[in-house]
């Protein structure tokens, strides 16, 4: 991690009791919704003019009425997040749907995780009940709680990223609520 000064410290005021339940919790991808009093185009409109005063702390993409933030190149790190922010037109303004995940190819590698133990899981009930109706030994079911026990591991470690990213995370949340003050 960079020693140079962050933009958005990690205990940047974070007002809401919703927040700070969701990033404790055992969540995977945390998430956090703000009612602001701009419209939609506003809201777009004032990422946009952060990316062009290239005074911009974060790396910004746009996508209709989704923004995206993710950290600069120069302070990533493996499990650097990103913000998937969604606005939502509503009757006082917009409403940002914000959901944070790991790198794509981190998310990805996770996924695949997941998938090979789960079919490999699978694998080994079916294997050990057919060994039942064979009236062998059953060591299909030890591939699957093996199985199980890789989940719980890979779980614990997506957990253990997510706290490391924390900081971050904070310092993405900051950003956004710095940019819109006033809620509804």
């Amino acid at each position: 991690m960079s020693t140079s000064k962050q933009p958005y410290p990690a205990n940047a005021p974070m007002s809401d009791y919703e927040w700070e339940y969701r990033v404790r919790a055992l969540r995977m991808r945390p998430r956090f919704r703000r009612r602001v009093s701009v419209a939609p185009d506003e809201v777009v409109t004032r990422f946009e003019e952060c990316v062009q005063s290239k005074d911009c702390p974060f790396v910004i993409h746009f996508h209709d009425h989704q923004v995206e933030i993710t950290v600069p190149k120069a302070r990533q790190h493996f499990w650097s997040p990103y913000l998937n922010l969604l606005i939502e037109p509503t009757d006082e303004g917009a409403e940002l749907d914000g959901r944070f995940g790991p790198n794509v190819s981190v998310w990805t590698m996770f996924v695949a995780a997941y998938a090979v133990l789960g079919i490999s899981g699978g694998v080994g009930v079916l294997m050990g009940f057919s060994q039942i109706s064979l009236k062998q030994q059953t060591s299909g079911f030890w591939v699957a709680g093996g199985c199980m026990l890789g989940i719980a591991l890979v779980y614990a470690v997506a957990m253990f990223g997510q706290r490391l990213a924390g900081e971050q995370m904070g310092e993405i949340r900051g950003f956004v609520e710095e940019r819109f003050p006033e809620t509804t």
